[in-house]
């Protein structure tokens, strides 16, 4: 029958939709009691709860740490339901912490909630916390005892307990005295294996009771350079005369510099070394007896790696010879093989033994030969064109019953085939499709080979091997193919009729070869021909009844004749007859409508129905069962969360595919659908729910989704995914053809042995056979391909060849392939693997450490040699973190790791011995901290303000410096130029204050940081501080001068302005504060007197305003008290005024050197200084005047003084002051250069005694004085050109004149001969001046009317000089 797509009831996957309202969480934390036991409820501040709000149970997933300390009891919890969390392994705490992720899906909703959940074990009091312990350095490789004292905080109590737990933990031996732990290294054996990988970490456990405090220690290799052995002795069990050992001796070293070499010392001369293995080897055998060397023999090996030797003892017993048939070892110590490199098998050096054995290539090219389990050594290396010669180390050894080795020398020849071989790119087989209506002729595939000889001619064979029909049987052979050759390619072209064969697929094989070159080795590509050919009509299928769902929901209080499903029969065919149990509660009409016949209130929550239908007139039935769950349900609903239809290809158009049915909400079944989605245009559905294809859908994909819902209300839909099944292979093609098993002969039945699959999973029969008797009683062949045994294997060692018949049968014939089972049933022995106790357990590696390196090596219980170990790691991850060497175990890198990442990484390490036994075992892979990021301060530049009256050691800000890398610490450091005021905390990167500040000295600092991480050394980024003073109103106002004074006159106008005052806040000022001028008090100071006066003075507007006459009070002086007043905070400033008092005689002048643009106070006050040391007198500055007689400005400058006795400040008349002058400068010629004190004179009066002061300025003078000068110039000028143009003029004029007359003066002759007349009396005429004459003796006249003719006229010439005087014509 064929089969029919099915229904399946299948959940939707979906993307998951966060959500945080699933759980109620009152606390994240939950505290673990130290007496807690595993089993134990773990309770917090209250259970954590499904919400009640939710109407859906929740899924509950805990992920943390493997093996995790925590686990769930119950993984489902309704809303409102406690989720419980379960103490399940004490140990698995880390540090007493354990952080684990809690998830909880909605079942219905599919809504996530994820939460960290933290549990912690809580702390004893009565036992002392372990320090934080540095490394321990371990200094003679474990072969002395070392002690170590770690002391704790207090005692420890004397019923405390101490444990080291961990990887080598036997090495190290705790104990303790009063509050001293005391630590011993335990020595390795001297007969025992001792290697140990440094550095590596133990758990130092202190318990008291149920509590218990931890610590890690971690101790690593003293850095020195050193070759050790890894044992001091060695010892092995030799026979006599045979040389079998009971197991082999290999010397291994550590600590080594470079490559190892290994000696011999041997006083018997039987034993050999490999030099770089190490492998301990006899090579006389024979020579070795009891009687000859005793029990034993005592040998040296010694090791060097260049730099350092080292050496051990190998004590080797001699046992008796044990009587046997079969000596163990090669025939010949070497061999000797000349083969052709083109020969599948160069020779045979077999070696006899009794068991099975194994052969390796431990020197030579191993990668070049090998040599088969019987002896045969066979090339595995390109065809070369040259001859070659080889050396190889071939070792046998036994791989069951014993350790027995053997090794021996083989000298290859092989010789070159002379030219080089034939090549192709192409694939050596494929598969090519063909339709059976291609005509003769085409090509069905070319293959490209080449042969870079030059003279190569290639020549092309084909061979049908196999040829089949649909049915899978063979077929005579048919000449549908020929090849016909161009160049260096040959094309596979069809040659015979293929729609009128029965052919369905051929196997062919093209060969080719090199005529030219008859030694080259043919190449040959086999090509699979499948024929494709029109499908034939499908027999008539048989009644089919699709299956029922598992659960179909009906509402809990459905009345009698409410639809509950619609069944479907393929193919569709009326007059179908129908049956359904229980009866009594359902009816089912002859289209396969299911409704309820009564009410099923009353029945239970699940109903079982079955189905039965059959076909009247072909006698053929169907059947299927389902469950019917009561719900109570109040909206309509399909009955199916979802329709998979899985097809067969060639599925015709109109072709119903499935039924869909639906309930509305009264509970009558959906007669309207419609369908929706990307894919519902190639699909039809009818009033019954019949879902039909419109077309054939083999060419528009292999996958259809779509929707179908209800047509009254279409957001009520399911989906329909519908799948087609895949195309027929031409061939049924295996995994492997090939399997071998190895099985121990204590193999329970029912164990797995081997399976044969097959490639693309296409489902076939399997029947394994073997020509030995009895072997199909001890194993058998499950459907899908599983190999197991059916019986007790003892007895039944040795090899056992199967052979298994992969099978399938359909419409196109049967297909088939063959697979060989090799079953290797072995005794069984101690081959139980076990990880070395308390070991592997902690590995580390350094971050961005290079892949490929090697971090350690898992350790193992020695087992015989017959047991082969096989390491290996169990992952998920799609990158391997860790290689492991299957062989010794050796872990390596497979990535570069990031401790800021990820810390630490947890592995499942499997150790297989024998193949089949295999034990599992948890270990962590921790990364170390290295410094491999840079350090960086979270912000380049800071600005903070504080107010200058902080305190001493207030701090004021904190820089930080990240740092990723946790093992390195940051400090903190003050650059170049940091101010004194602060300092700064190393550690914490504080900033405090170190002196006392004051804004109104200096109001900003800027304070340059820098961090590294060594605390004596710079080398890292820096920061820059910026600390801005804020003041605090603690000063007073303040005058600009501690004291004033002022000279005025007695007729000063009364409301005259004095003296301009200036005070500041040394305080920031702003808009409100202002400050308040005030006069205090006076006094009025006349020849040492003193009294008392009031309201003399006044301040406005910062001006010192005269209140009252002073012409009462000529030659005093006044005391005046000034204050100033900040108006905000009350604080006041004060100063003193002194004001001279004069009359307009006591002014004396003294006149400056300067220009008035260039006098300065610092000139003014020069001067009276100059001008007090001659008299002797304080000279008090008046005023300075700058002269201005008759309102021009002089380039004078007046200062006018005041003179003060020092002592009584009284004025000093200014007749006395002069005599006081004259006096001291006629008695001190020093003081001669002093300027000249005088009377001050008027601006504009002249006195005859002293330099006038009403003559012109010299600058006016002089500027008076050119302009004149220019004036006359210009006058000067314009005479000459007058009277140069007259001059021009007037002789012009009289050339002209003198032109005029001489034209006028000459008249025509007659015509005969004039007179000769005298120029010398000849006279200008009168109006003609002489002046035109001048200079004018080469002018020459003559007269036109004159006409010179020989022999009748006489000629007359004249020359007249013109511009000379008569008396010179």
């Amino acid at each position: 029958m064929r089969e029919i797509a099915a229904l399946l009831l299948l959940v939707l996957g979906g993307e998951l939709v966060q959500a945080a309202d699933l759980l109620s969480i009152p606390s994240t934390t939950f505290k673990i009691p130290r007496n807690a036991q595993e089993g134990d409820v773990i309770f917090g501040n209250g259970y954590i709860r499904a919400s009640k709000e939710i109407d859906e149970s929740l899924n509950l997933e805990l992920e943390g740490t493997n093996p995790s300390p925590i686990a769930i009891n119950g993984s489902i919890v309704d809303a409102g339901q406690p989720v419980k969390f379960i103490l399940v392994n004490k140990n698995a705490f880390e540090n007493g912490k354990s952080r684990v992720k809690l998830q909880a899906i909605g079942v219905i909703s599919g809504k996530v909630q994820e939460e960290t959940i933290n549990f912690e074990v809580e702390s004893s009091s009565s036992l002392p916390e372990i320090p934080e312990i540095p490394n321990f350095v371990v200094k003679s490789d474990f072969q002395d005892k070392e002690t170590a004292i770690v002391k704790v905080s207090s005692q420890i109590p004397q019923n405390s307990e101490l444990e080291v737990l961990g990887s080598y933990s036997e090495r190290v031996q705790a104990t303790f005295q009063d509050d001293n732990i005391i630590l011993d290294t335990v020595p390795c054996q001297a007969d025992a294996p001792c290697e140990v990988t440094f550095p590596f970490t133990v758990i130092l456990v202190l318990r008291n009771g149920e509590s218990h405090v931890e610590a890690l220690l971690t101790f690593e290799e003293e850095k020195k350079s050193y070759l050790k052995m890894t044992q001091r002795l060695y010892q092995t069990t030799i026979e006599e005369h045979t040389g079998e050992q009971d197991h082999l001796v290999k010397i291994t070293t550590k600590g080594a510099n470079s490559e190892v070499l290994y000696s011999l010392r041997d006083s018997s001369g039987l034993f050999s070394i490999h030099p770089k293995e190490g492998i301990l080897s006899i090579l006389h055998p024979e020579f070795l007896t009891i009687n000859s060397f005793g029990d034993t023999v005592n040998l040296t090996v010694v090791a060097t790696d260049g730099d350092k030797t080292t050496d051990a003892m190998i004590v080797v017993k001699i046992v008796p010879e044990v009587q046997k048939n079969v000596v163990f070892g090669f025939e010949k110590e070497s061999y000797e093989i000349t083969a052709d490199n083109i020969s599948p098998i160069l020779g045979n050096i077999a070696a006899k033994s009794s068991t099975p054995v194994v052969y390796r290539i431990t020197e030579g090219r191993g990668d070049l030969y090998k040599v088969k389990p019987n002896g045969d050594v066979r090339y595995t290396g390109k065809l070369v064109k040259e001859d070659r010669e080889d050396e190889i180390t071939v070792a046998v050894q036994q791989s069951t019953g014993g350790l027995k080795m053997a090794s021996t020398k083989v000298q290859m020849h092989l010789k070159g085939i002379g030219s080089n071989p034939i090549t192709t790119k192409d694939p050596f087989e494929s598969i090519e499709m063909i339709s059976s209506e291609e005509p003769a002729g085409v090509v069905v595939s070319s293959i490209q080979f080449d042969d870079v000889d030059s003279d190569a001619k290639l020549q092309y064979y084909l061979e049908q091997t196999k040829a089949k029909n649909e049915n899978g049987e063979d077929l005579k052979d048919e000449n549908l193919f020929e090849i016909k050759s161009e160049g260096k390619t040959a094309h596979l072209v069809v040659s015979g009729d293929l729609s009128s064969s029965e052919a369905s697929t051929v196997i062919l094989k093209i060969t080719a070869q090199d005529s030219a070159h008859p030694k080259e080795p043919m190449v040959t590509v086999t090509r699979h021909i499948v024929i494709q050919r029109e499908k034939s009509e499908e027999p008539q299928l048989g009644l089919n009844l699709i299956q029922l769902p598992k659960e179909i929901t009906v509402p809990f209080d459905a009345k009698i004749g409410t639809f509950v499903y619609r069944t479907t029969v393929l193919p569709e065919k009326n007059d179908l007859e129908f049956s359904i149990e229980p009866s009594h509660l359902f009816n089912i009409s002859n289209k396969g409508d299911i409704v309820t016949a009564k009410e099923l209130t009353g029945e239970a929550e699940n109903l079982k129905i079955h189905v039965i239908v059959k076909d009247p007139m072909s006698s053929t039935s169907s059947e299927s069962s389902s469950q019917i769950v009561l719900k109570k349900i109040l909206k309509p609903h399909f009955s199916e969360p979802q329709y998979l239809v899985n097809l067969p290809r060639g599925t015709p158009e109109n072709a119903a595919i499935t039924v869909v049915s639906a309930t509305n909400q009264n509970g009558e079944p959906v007669k309207n659908f419609l369908l929706k989605g990307g894919h519902s245009k190639y699909f039809s559905i009818d009033k019954n729910g019949a879902v039909k294809t419109l077309e054939a859908l083999d060419e528009l994909g292999n996958e259809f989704d779509l929707l179908v819902a209800v047509a009254e209300d279409p957001t009520i839909s399911v989906p329909i995914h519908v799948t087609l099944q895949k195309a027929r292979e031409s061939t049924i093609v295996l995994q492997e053809t090939q399997i071998f098993a190895t099985v121990f002969d204590n193999l329970p039945i029912g164990s797995f042995i081997g399976k044969v699959e097959v490639k693309n999973g296409e489902k076939v029969k399997f029947e394994m056979a073997s020509e030995e008797k009895g072997m199909m009683d001890l194993f058998k062949i499950k459907d899908d391909g599983t190999i197991i045994s059916s019986d007790w294997l003892a007895g039944a060692e040795g090899m056992h060849k199967f052979s298994v018949l992969a099978s399938n049968m359909d419409q196109a014939g049967v297909r088939s392939a063959n697979a060989t089972v090799i079953i290797d049933v072995i005794k069984s022995n101690e081959c139980a693997p076990r990880f070395k106790k308390d070991e592997n357990l902690i590995f580390y590696v350094r971050e961005n450490t290079p892949t490929d390196t090697v971090i350690g090596k898992v350790a193992a219980d020695v087992l015989p040699g017959k047991c082969d170990l096989e390491y290996s790691i169990i992952s998920n991850d799609e990158q391997p973190i860790l290689i492991i060497n299957p062989a010794n175990g050796e872990l390596k890198t497979a990535q570069e790791f990031d401790f800021e990442k990820s810390k630490s990484h947890m592995l499942t390490l499997k150790l297989v011995a024998g193949k089949h036994n295999s034990v599992e075992m948890g270990a962590e892979l921790r990364v170390i901290d290295q410094d491999d990021h840079q350090l960086k301060f979270d912000l380049q530049e800071q600005t903070v303000e504080i107010p200058e009256d902080v305190a001493r050691g207030t701090v004021v800000a904190t820089v930080v410096a990240r740092e990723e890398d946790e093992s390195q610490e940051v400090f903190y450091h003050l650059l170049a130029g940091a101010p004194p005021q602060f300092s700064l905390d190393s550690r914490t990167g504080k900033v405090m204050v170190e002196e006392l500040l004051d804004r109104e000295e200096i109001d900003q600092f800027v304070i340059e940081i820098g961090a590294s991480n060594d605390e004596n050394l710079i080398n890292g980024p820096s920061t820059k501080l910026t600390i801005q003073v804020k003041d605090v109103n603690d000063n007073s106002p303040r005058f600009d001068l501690p004291s004033y004074y002022t000279v005025t006159s007695k007729d000063t106008v009364v409301g005259s302005s004095l003296l301009e005052l200036h005070a500041y806040d040394p305080d920031v000022m702003d808009n409100l504060k202002k400050l308040d001028y005030s006069v205090t008090g006076a006094s009025f100071e006349y020849r040492g007197m003193s009294r008392n006066v009031d309201e003399f003075f006044d301040i406005q507007s910062q001006k010192l305003i005269l209140m009252k006459s002073l012409s009462d009070y000529v030659g005093g002086v006044f005391n005046v008290q000034l204050q100033v007043r900040d108006t905000v905070d009350g604080t006041i400033g004060k100063s003193a005024l002194r004001v001279y008092v004069h009359d307009s005689s006591d002014l004396l002048s003294l006149e400056l050197p300067y220009s008035p643009s260039s006098v300065s106070q610092a000139i003014i006050q020069d001067f009276s200084e100059q001008v007090s040391n001659s008299t002797g007198l304080q000279a008090i500055p008046k005023t300075v005047l700058y002269k201005a007689p008759h309102g021009i400005m002089s380039n004078s400058v007046d200062l006018q003084m005041v003179f003060f006795n020092k002592t009584i400040s009284e004025i000093v008349p200014s007749e006395r002051i002069l005599a006081i002058q004259s006096m001291r400068q006629a008695g001190n010629p020093d003081l001669k250069n002093v300027p000249v004190l005088r009377k001050p004179a008027s601006p504009y009066l002249l006195t005859d005694n002293s330099r006038s002061d009403t003559f012109i300025q010299p600058e006016l003078f002089f500027l008076v004085l050119g302009f004149l000068v220019l004036l006359t110039i210009v006058l000067a000028l314009c005479g000459l050109m007058a009277c140069f143009a007259r001059s021009k003029f007037l002789r012009e004029k009289k050339i002209m004149e003198n032109e005029m007359a001489i034209k006028d003066a000459i008249q025509y002759p007659s015509n005969r001969s004039p007179a000769l007349i005298s120029f010398k009396h000849f006279a200008p005429p009168p109006r003609v001046s002489a002046e035109m004459y001048r200079n004018h003796e080469e002018h020459m006249y003559r007269s036109p009317n004159l006409n010179e003719k020989v022999g009748s006229y006489a000629v007359q010439q004249a020359t007249i000089t013109v511009a000379e005087h008569e008396e010179k014509i």
